[in-house]
């Protein structure tokens, strides 16, 4: 694809290998809004701290997208600093022990995690701190710093990138090249990982990660340097057209719950 009028390539091919998530709402949904990928790929509940080392190098997967269970690092946890401790936590720990046990050949080029604000806490490591005495965000960037990857840290808003939803969150992109990226290319794979990281102006955000300094969170205006930012997206948009007008309503939340007191949890650019 064609860079766009800020320099920056937006659209990329990918093929689904393989889903995972604990939902079965969040399967469903997945599976009626990509019915063509969930025939051939059927999201599995399999729990994710149970896959095995051979099970995801099978897949031989260039890009992983990590959207690990935020409730341990939520501002409203009374227990935030005890949130390797949390049962929710375990899957993405499990993720984070295999990463550092996969050949570097079968590494995943693309790293690309979303949590809440907050998940970066704690980041602070004594010099005597072992594994089991680091947060997941520490052991997060230890994964990224020992395997080489390239990284950037962001806090940003959907709708700094014009989608009508109004929840900051943490994001981490991390991209390393090496011999799996070689090994890929090589094999006829998508060229547009080693296009990404050639962006102009992209490499000023990113750094290998390093446990000796605070890490560097980007906000809007690092964005804002390399591509144009829009106004939000209509939801309207984001509806299915062939939807009855019947259909429609029984979506409308109703009145009284929009203007009640817990309406602001919505997050609903309007």
């Amino acid at each position: 694809p064609e860079p766009d009028e800020g320099g920056v390539t937006t659209q990329a091919s990918a093929r689904l290998l393989a889903a995972f998530d604990h939902s079965d709402l969040c399967n469903g949904v997945f599976q009626h809004n990509h019915k063509d990928i969930g025939k051939r790929c059927k999201p599995r509940q399999t729990p994710i701290e149970r896959l095995s080392l051979d099970e995801l190098e099978q897949y031989d997967a260039t890009v992983w997208c990590l959207s690990p269970p935020c409730q341990p690092h939520t501002r409203q946890h009374s227990n935030q600093h005890r949130e390797r401790d949390d049962p929710r936590s375990s899957s993405f720990l499990h993720l984070c022990d295999l990463l550092i046990e996969m050949d570097e050949d079968m590494l995943p080029n693309l790293l690309l995690l979303e949590n809440v604000v907050g998940f970066e806490q704690n980041w602070a490591v004594a010099d005597d701190c072992g594994r089991d005495d680091m947060g997941s965000f520490t052991l997060w960037r230890k994964v990224l710093c020992d395997r080489q990857y390239e990284t950037a840290h962001f806090h940003l808003d959907p709708t700094d990138v014009g989608i009508p939803n109004n929840r900051p969150r943490h994001y981490t992109v991390a991209f390393r090249r090496g011999r799996s990226l070689r090994r890929r290319l090589s094999g006829g794979r998508s060229n547009e990982i080693h296009s990404f990281t050639r962006i102009e102006g992209l490499e000023k955000l990113f750094a290998r990660e390093t446990l000796d300094k605070p890490p560097i969170i980007h906000d809007e205006r690092s964005l804002s340097r390399l591509c144009s930012t829009s106004e939000p997206t209509r939801i309207e948009a984001f509806l299915d057209p062939a939807l009855s007008p019947a259909s429609l309503e029984q979506l409308r939340i109703p009145k009284k719950i929009r203007e009640s007191s817990g309406a602001w949890c919505f997050d609903i650019v309007t």
